[in-house]
């Protein structure tokens, strides 16, 4: 398999050189808004509905009208009559044919009318004129098969030295493809760059970076025969070439450090991928070990954290990790999240878009429904997720420094919970009154007392509906304060003088009061404050006020007594306390004679309730204890965590998504290869209960055997692409990318066939 650095630097300068051939035969360019109003609205009418019988392909050409070529549609048929007069489309004959405007002339011949949408492109293309940018011969457009040219099997063909080829031309075989293309157009190669441009352009393309003045002037000044070879070999070597060519490749993988959709987060531990790549880059990798480290690294390389990062690129891309709690949406989640696995496994090693097979047959390449599933099923025991990426020697030093705190902290945990036991037995057997008041509301929590002067007002806040120990995290959306009488006033209200004090739990950097303590007196509902630690929220008042009652909710909006589901957990336990003075305060209220909100919280007033003095203080020195081991815990440094995915070995077989819909499961699908190279590179197939890392492996494998033609090809294609028109290279000798080091097979065979 090709090394990715020498096949990187390889291509440096063959785009250029073939770019240099294009430009000379290309005709003045049409504007790009042009080009892709012919691509996107014109070519697929053409290719869909009139290629079968208009066109070089077609059996039999109907009328001597062709449509594949510019030329073809000056011409016209049999006829005479031209098929388009640019600018001019009520007069031109494709338009009268498709409008179906003349007896005898309606095209698509015994079929329905085209679209008024795709009859009204025709019109509009033709009215700018006709734009096209085929060229006059006429290329075959069909849906490929097995028969495609990028799916046979790899093979050179080199030409023959050319006559009077200079000696500098046939050091690499690849300037044998330049100088034939160059001399097919009769051009001749540019002279010689001078090394001062040479180095800037190396310098450039392979790092990114300007050569020092002190580096130009050592080249100018080394007469040495290798000082270019030399100075190709330094540029090579340097860290920064990696971090150069890097950026490339995690284009291609999608890299991001957020997983977009709604809520959009950081992911802060994506970044050691990254690094994973330019280490590779630089370190000259070869390009089948990246691939299966890309799609196994875990399989091939575990306690290898250098390598099992590398199965990041499967968890790179957005995912929607908000839920649902509808079963049906929530499978419509999960297969777009293996879709972007597959499209991305997909377009980075092979050039298919292998995800257009979802729902049906690829339109143009020769990849089944089937085969879309064959590759999903590989994939199926994904999850996005950060774990631990550790040698053996990491995880057994950390398991010996946690070990014998976390045996401590079990052995009392178990002593609390046995105090714990006894105390709800006893109070079981205390059989308690029924509290009379119903549970707190997300819609409305009331609490009343006798009118009283207070200048703060204090929220104490003991549990909420998730944690029965805690109200951290908790959501109010509002805290109101009342005045008693006909005329009650809210005198919370920011409006009147009320200041909110309290901890906020959530920060956001771009609107720093998004969540902030002071939405609670704002006098609007359906912003939240989120309750930081500690969870105590003060108001504090303009005046000394007379109030007789408090009012909170978490959703005002909803109208329901529940809280509202994805709207976060809202306060269920609390005491309200008063305060002159903001130093001494008095109880008026709490929410120990409400009805417990669930179980935990009933199992928390209980044991509040019933514990003993000697139980209650035993619990407390525990408590003590197990925070000291807590605190002994966290300054042991954790192990390395990176967003490198999670694997679960799948409970069901693969099926087919009927439409691509995944409640209409169909056929069960084996994990295997493509079935549209089986021919070419030798194919695998698995057990449909085969072992999740098995097949990615086997996946894996597949795509970097070297008898799978595209791989290499597109490869080479994505680097041509990042080296077209970066103008590096003038001479044969400016193709030393290569070094004297040998050009890969699978590199002259792409030559040949662009």
């Amino acid at each position: 398999m090709v090394r990715f650095l020498q096949f990187a630097a390889g291509l440096a300068g063959l785009a250029i050189a073939l770019r240099a051939g294009a430009v000379v035969v290309a005709a003045e360019p049409l504007p790009a808004e042009q080009v892709a109003f012919f691509e996107q609205k014109v070519r697929p009418i053409l290719v869909q509905h009139c290629y079968e019988c208009h066109s070089g392909q077609a059996k039999q050409v109907k009328g001597g009208f062709l449509l594949d070529s510019p030329g073809g549609l000056a011409k016209g048929g049999d006829s005479g009559e031209p098929a388009i007069r640019p600018g001019k489309p009520d007069e031109s004959l494709l338009i009268r044919a498709v409008r179906h405007a003349e007896a005898g002339l309606e095209m698509p011949p015994a079929k329905p009318k085209l679209a008024e949408s795709a009859i009204a492109d025709l019109a509009t293309w033709i009215k700018l004129g006709a734009p096209d940018p085929r060229g006059e011969t006429a290329v075959e457009v069909k849906r490929a098969d097995k028969t495609w040219w990028s799916l046979q099997p790899l093979r050179v063909a080199l030409p023959p030295n050319a006559e009077g080829m200079p000696a500098a031309w046939s050091a690499n075989p690849i300037d044998r493809y330049v100088l034939a293309a160059l001399q097919e157009k009769k051009l001749t190669p540019n002279p010689p760059a001078d090394r001062r441009v040479l180095i800037r352009r190396l310098s450039y393309d392979l790092t990114g970076l300007p050569p020092t003045a002190e580096e130009v002037e050592s080249f100018l000044n080394d007469r040495s025969p290798r000082a270019y070879d030399q100075l190709v070999d330094r540029l090579l070597e340097s860290p920064h070439y990696g971090e150069r060519w890097g950026r490339h490749w995690l284009d291609v993988v999608r890299f991001g450090e957020s997983n977009g959709f709604e809520r959009n987060f950081l992911i802060e531990n994506a970044w050691p991928f990254r690094d994973y790549v330019i280490r590779s880059l630089n370190t000259d990798k070869p390009f089948d070990q990246f691939i299966v480290e890309h799609l196994a690294g875990d399989v091939v390389g575990p306690d290898q954290p250098e390598v099992e990062v590398g199965v990041a690129f499967l968890t790179l891309g957005p995912y929607d990790d908000v839920g649902n709690q509808d079963a049906v949406a929530a499978a419509n989640i999960r297969a777009a999240t293996t879709d972007d696995m597959v499209a991305a496994t997909g377009s980075a090693f092979l050039g298919l878009t292998i995800n257009c097979a979802r729902c049906h047959h690829h339109k143009f390449d020769p990849v089944p429904t089937e085969d879309y599933y064959r590759i999903k099923a590989a994939l199926d025991g994904v999850s996005h997720a950060a774990r631990p990426l550790a040698t053996k020697e990491m995880r057994s030093n950390h398991q010996t420094a946690v070990r014998p705190l976390n045996e401590e902290k079990k052995r009392l945990t178990e002593e609390r919970e046995q105090i714990e036991t006894a105390v709800l037995a006893r109070g079981e057997e205390a059989n308690p009154a029924p509290t009379p008041r119903p549970a707190t509301s997300a819609y409305r929590t009331e609490e009343t007392f006798a009118p009283q002067g207070a200048r703060f007002v204090r929220l104490t806040m003991l549990a909420h509906s998730n944690n029965a120990k805690s109200a951290v995290d908790a959501r109010l959306d509002e805290f109101e304060v009342w005045t008693p009488g006909a005329e009650a006033r809210n005198v919370a209200l920011a409006a009147n003088g009320g200041r909110a004090v309290g901890s906020t739990g959530r920060q956001s950097k771009d609107f720093v009061e998004a969540y902030g303590v002071e939405l609670v007196n704002d006098g609007k509902y359906g912003a939240r404050w989120f309750v930081g630690n500690p969870a105590v929220l003060t108001i504090e008042l303009a005046n000394l006020e007379t109030i007789d009652r408090v009012v909170f909710s978490h959703d005002r909006t909803a109208m329901t007594d529940a809280p509202v589901p994805g709207l976060g957990p809202a306060l269920v336990e609390y005491e309200i306390h008063l305060s002159n003075d903001g130093e001494q305060w008095t109880k008026v209220a709490d929410s120990f004679d409400r009805q417990p909100f669930n179980p935990p919280i009933a199992r928390e007033r209980r044991l509040r309730q019933f514990t003993e003095p000697a139980e209650r203080e035993k619990t407390q020195e525990l408590n003590r204890q197990l925070a000291a081991i807590e605190a002994r815990l966290r300054k042991i440094p954790p192990l390395p965590v990176v967003w490198a995915g999670k694997f679960i070995q799948p409970q069901q077989p693969t099926t087919v998504f009927r439409g691509g819909d995944p409640t209409k499961p169909g056929d069960e699908v084996h994990p295997a290869s493509l079935s549209v190279l089986d021919q070419v590179c030798p194919p695998y197939e698995l057990a449909l209960d085969a072992p999740e890392g098995e097949r990615r492996l086997a996946l894996a494998r597949w795509i970097a055997s070297d008898d799978n033609p595209l791989t290499a090809r597109v490869l080479a294609n994505r680097i041509w692409q990042y080296h077209f028109g970066t103008g590096i290279v003038d001479t044969p000798s400016d193709f030393g990318f290569l070094g004297g080091r040998p050009s890969h097979p699978e590199l002259l065979d792409w030559l040949a066939r662009s």
